[in-house]
């Protein structure tokens, strides 16, 4: 980690969420961004100049709940000095949840469910396909 004095950015986000029904929730948000250190004129290492999310949402009258998302990250320099680059990727994530009583429920979630290769630093990987299950009281 580095401190950066001084960086400008310019750029768009857009978000939206569109209800088609009482059950069936889209969501999306994008972001087009210029940023650059000042002192330098180079762009900010490892932000992205466009990013872009897409899910959907799905409840159920029981409570119970799916949701899936998109996710796309472009590319992006990895230094400072803007000589090394990082490739873009996209993912693919699953969650949801069941409720079992009142207080509680078994949820459950698969990130990155195309097991997609990517990096968010040079050097560092990051987990492949990944899933959790568990069980969440409410008190």
């Amino acid at each position: 980690p580095e401190n950066i004095p001084e960086a400008r950015l310019q750029g768009i986000e857009l978000a939206t969420e569109l209800r088609l029904s009482t059950a069936l929730t889209l969501h999306a948000d994008a972001t087009w961004q210029d940023l650059v250190v000042r002192s330098t004129g180079k762009k900010l290492a490892r932000w992205a100049k466009r990013s872009a999310k897409l899910g959907a949402t799905y409840l159920w009258e029981s409570g119970a709940h799916l949701n899936a998302t998109v996710q796309y990250v472009g590319p992006r320099f990895n230094d400072r000095a803007n000589t090394t680059t990082l490739d873009s990727y996209a993912r693919v994530d699953l969650a949801g949840s069941l409720p079992i009583r009142e207080n509680l429920s078994l949820f459950g979630r698969v990130e990155n469910i195309g097991d997609v290769d990517y990096r968010e630093v040079n050097g560092y990987t990051v987990p492949g396909r990944t899933a959790r299950v568990g069980l969440r009281l409410d008190f």
